[in-house]
């Protein structure tokens, strides 16, 4: 099922002796699309959809044993696969976002189906299979969601949330002025605070470490930023790290590792999946503010889709709100012309440079790899998406960057889609689960550890800067 306001609903699917699929739907709230998709288990194939939009209705539907059943709601990130074996056992298996949180479950003539989410308004239930009556009627799933009607003492369902989340941001090699001081990394306070001002913690993800720091820090933390700055080896090998491991941990688990990446983040993420630093040409995009183009894409992406507010979306749109700090550009003829990048990335938004000349300035993921050596499936054809999110633009500096002579947005604004930008990124870590063994060992890691020092009055495009000594 692909739902963008699946509230509530009470369905019943089953097959019945005569081998249909039978559909009972009951919803409080009418969804505005909910779709029963079927494809063929050898090719992975579309083959059938039905749209079930009515309040009450039931449906039945011829169904061969070779298809799967793709049944899943996509505001709680949840697939379940139902697979109709030729021996007349029924496979189910749940994929979801929230791997902590769910279990999978096989059915056959014998054995018991377990639903278990384990939230705190989720329903466990648990049945027996008769195995006389299986030719009669198998019971394939109930969900039962309990939600808000007219907002009198009803429960609404929603998933496990990270209250705790801690993001990862990349340090980097520090210009050779402040390295005659032995400040060797930095990080621009400006992404600490963007991430801080929505309820996160972060953690600096230190250059020059051993791979057990950074696989330690991977499974410890919810998410992480590559922030912009100037292109290093050192900063590419530690967010090549980092990106392959969040598309691995999610091939093989479905667990969420979010990565964003900002500027020279954005670049590298476009390098990273074209395996390739020569991908992109010099151009004029420095220094300038600028708004953008929504490509077709947008309508149906996580970060600029439904979830995206009409004011901020308008002053994407019709405001110079998205500060641009870039002297490569990605062209969006290029982008569409690369099988890899276009097949991997969503282009959400376009740009001009100030030549006039369009880029691609925003990208999500659209789907997972066309085949992943992980699991060995036409992954595309599941619609599972990599947390990979990528912006030309720097959100950040709207709300705390403040040198004069510089073209930054400030206006109410411009921090409005500053702040949209960082809660969606944090919300998208609070999906992951991972923490660090112990308080001592977060703390440790924390930012609070470093001050900032003030670098407004000296050669910097910072307001502040953490720096490091390694």
């Amino acid at each position: 099922i692909n739902s963008n306001s699946f509230c509530c609903t009470n369905t019943l699917i089953g097959l019945t002796h005569k081998d249909e699929i039978l559909i009972s739907y009951f919803p409080y709230i009418t969804p505005k699309k909910v779709s029963l998709l079927l494809f063929d288990i050898d090719t992975f194939e579309l083959s059938y959809s039905i749209d079930l939009n009515n309040c009450s209705t039931i449906y039945t539907m011829k169904c061969l044993k070779k298809y799967n059943i793709f049944f899943g709601l996509s505001d709680e990130k949840i697939l379940w696969i139902i697979k109709i074996n030729n021996d007349e056992t029924i496979q189910l298996t749940k994929k979801t976002l929230y791997t902590d949180q769910t279990k999978m479950c096989v059915i056959n003539d014998r054995d018991l189906l377990l639903i278990n989410v384990n939230t705190s308004h989720a329903i466990q239930l648990i049945f027996k299979i008769n195995p006389h009556h299986m030719m009669t009627i198998r019971l394939l799933l109930i969900i039962l969601f309990i939600t808000q009607i007219n907002g009198k003492n009803q429960k609404t369902f929603s998933p496990i949330e990270n209250s705790r989340p801690i993001i990862g941001i990349l340090t980097q090699p520090a210009p050779s002025i402040w390295q005659a001081s032995n400040r060797t990394t930095y990080l621009a306070a400006s992404y600490v605070k963007y991430v801080e001002s929505t309820g996160a913690q972060v953690v600096p993800i230190r250059m020059y470490q051993p791979i057990d720091y950074y696989l330690h820090l991977f499974n410890s933390l919810n998410g992480v930023l590559f922030p912009g700055g100037d292109f290093s080896n050192e900063y590419f090998y530690v967010a090549k790290l980092f990106y392959a491991w969040s598309l691995k941990e999610f091939d093989e688990t479905s667990k969420l590792f979010p990565v964003w990446g900002t500027c020279l983040g954005f670049e590298v993420l476009l390098m990273l999946t074209r395996s390739s630093i020569d991908i992109l040409e010099p151009c004029k995009g420095y220094d300038f503010a600028t708004e953008l183009t929504f490509m077709p894409d947008a309508a149906d992406s996580q970060l600029l889709g439904s979830s995206l507010p009409l004011n901020i979306k308008n002053a994407l749109q019709n405001d110079s709100t998205t500060a641009n700090y870039h002297n490569f550009c990605m062209r969006p003829t290029n982008f569409s012309a690369d099988p890899i990048l276009s097949t991997f990335y969503k282009m959400l938004t376009i740009s001009p440079d100030l030549e006039g000349k369009t880029f691609v300035s925003t990208i999500e993921n659209q789907s997972t790899r066309e085949y992943s050596k992980h699991n060995n499936l036409k992954s595309m054809c599941l619609g599972r998406r990599y947390p990979v999110f990528g912006v030309q633009w720097h959100p950040e500096k709207n709300g705390f960057e403040w040198r004069v002579n510089t073209t930054i947005p400030h206006t109410s604004n411009a921090v409005k889609v500053m702040q949209y930008t960082a809660n969606f990124l944090t919300n998208q870590t609070r999906q992951n689960m991972n923490h660090f063994e112990s308080i001592e060992d977060e703390t440790k890691h924390l930012i609070y550890q470093y001050t900032s020092e003030f670098t407004d009055l000296v050669e910097s495009h910072f307001q502040q800067i953490y720096f490091f000594y390694e």
